[in-house]
């Protein structure tokens, strides 16, 4: 039994087209992760669940919430999650109607008042949840806990706003103990640990929704906080490789440079990968992140037409990006091309040079999505004033990242969109020279099945 059970959501349709039930590995619940550190590091008795890989299996979690029978429930769900969050509220207040139900997470900062609408949430925790939940659970006066809505009388009460905390190495390394961690990573990566060195992006870019909770604000750890959470956990977890996920791990170009010498200092032998835009790496940078065990780098490519990129607010080039690649690929690593179609006032002829620029890239991987209008992001906005984009459905189930096209753009509907989609991973990806330099990779029977894995999975999305 837990006094606070913290529960990260099952991914249901997060991957759309993609069976969950075939992916490997998947991201853990970072931000639940240091909010339950957090309330650890006070004296609270907390346990924390990722149900990422359960699918419709309902009475394991009416089971799980019954064994524990917590006080206070806390629920994580992004978007295409969110319906999968309010059945579970509904299972713990069938279970006990005087638990008190807390979600949180960037749907619920976006879409507060529609999500605290429903029946069996209690309490709406908006942006960063450390310091809200831990004054909640402590009992201190709801009307005077900054960062949250409740209800009262059957309305719907907005508390002020909480500051964003600026020192960051405050808050405990996050609880991972009783997570499964041989399931996280990525196809590409394998198994890694997942490390947040900073929080928050000063981009504008109209797709994303992280400005939601961070307010473009940029707050980093420091160097030898960061450090010490992989000292800690290669110790504790025997892992010797990580995943940083930032928003942008290169945005500070000095403290990237600081943060690879530190871990070569240490000698700590590490595999690592990031995710970064490429106007933000240089050839020296990359060159020393190699140094210091960076064996991939995931960069926000999204179009190969710098008018795309201009008007979705990118504020960088194809051009500086296929000189980012070309850098890495000297360094020795490897490089996943991050790609988005139907962004707005994308054409036919734009989506065909986003495909082109993939292959001329040379990228090792690329993923491509359709734009999903994510809400707090300025593209829902748009969408919702039908201005450039028209959103085709409300089902929230809908807004996986690899499912159909959920919008329409003028002189592209949604089937155009989703026809695009599954010709620019056939283009990609059943190119003659690129099977055969993969082929020409394999060692052994594992890395023939893997590979053989990966493409059965590629096929699954293209059909």
């Amino acid at each position: 039994m837990s006094d606070i059970l913290l529960l990260s959501m099952p991914y249901g349709k997060s991957y759309g087209k993609i069976d969950i039930e075939s992916l490997d590995f998947g991201v853990p619940p970072v931000g639940l992760a240091y909010i339950g550190s957090y309330l650890k590091s006070a004296g609270c008795d907390v346990r924390l669940v990722d149900l990422m890989f359960s699918t419709s299996n309902w009475e394991e979690v009416r089971t799980l919430i019954h064994k524990e029978s917590p006080k206070w429930l806390g629920i994580s769900a992004t978007t295409p999650q969110i319906n999968e969050a309010f059945t579970t509220a509904k299972i713990a207040k069938k279970l006990n109607p005087d638990m008190q139900v807390v979600i949180g997470g960037i749907h619920a900062s976006a879409l507060p008042e529609e999500t605290l609408s429903n029946e069996n949430i209690d309490i709406l925790v908006y942006g960063e949840g450390e310091m809200t939940m831990l004054e909640l659970v402590e009992g201190k006066v709801i009307d005077q806990i900054e960062g949250i809505y409740y209800k009262r009388d059957q309305k719907i009460i907005k508390n002020p706003p909480r500051s964003l905390e600026n020192d960051l190495d405050k808050f405990p390394y996050p609880l991972y103990e009783d997570l499964p961690l041989e399931r996280y990573g990525g196809e590409h990566v394998g198994a890694t640990l997942g490390i947040i060195s900073s929080r928050g992006c000063p981009y504008q870019c109209t797709y994303c929704a992280a400005n939601t909770i961070h307010k473009r604000k940029f707050r980093k750890r420091s160097i030898e906080n960061i450090v010490g959470e992989i000292e800690k956990f290669k110790h504790l977890f025997k892992v010797t490789k990580f995943s940083f996920y930032d928003d942008t791990f290169t945005l500070d170009k000095n403290r990237t440079v600081a943060i690879c010498e530190a871990i070569m200092k240490r000698d700590m032998n590490l595999e690592w990968n990031c995710i970064t835009r490429g106007d933000s790496l240089t050839k020296p940078l990359l060159e020393i992140m190699k140094k210091a065990g960076c064996s991939m780098v995931q960069i926000g490519i999204e179009s190969g037409s710098n008018e795309i990129l201009r008007k979705a607010k990118r504020r960088e080039t194809v051009e500086e990006n296929l000189q980012a690649v070309h850098w890495a690929k000297q360094a020795g690593m490897e490089v996943v091309g991050l790609f988005i179609l139907g962004l707005p006032y994308e054409t036919e002829e734009t989506i065909k040079q986003t495909i082109e620029i993939a292959k001329k890239s040379k990228v090792d991987y690329a993923q491509f999505s359709i734009l999903v209008p994510l809400p707090g992001s300025e593209v829902w906005d748009l969408a919702q004033k039908g201005e450039a984009i028209e959103l085709i459905t409300s089902n929230w189930e809908d807004f996986g990242r690899y499912g159909r096209s959920i919008i329409r753009l003028k002189g592209l509907d949604e089937d155009a969109l989703s026809k695009y989609f599954v010709k620019a991973y056939k283009k990609f990806y059943m190119r003659p020279s690129y099977i055969i330099k993969k082929l020409g990779k394999v060692t052994n029977l594992a890395s023939f099945l893997n590979l053989s894995k990966k493409g059965l999975v590629l096929l699954k999305l293209i059909k």
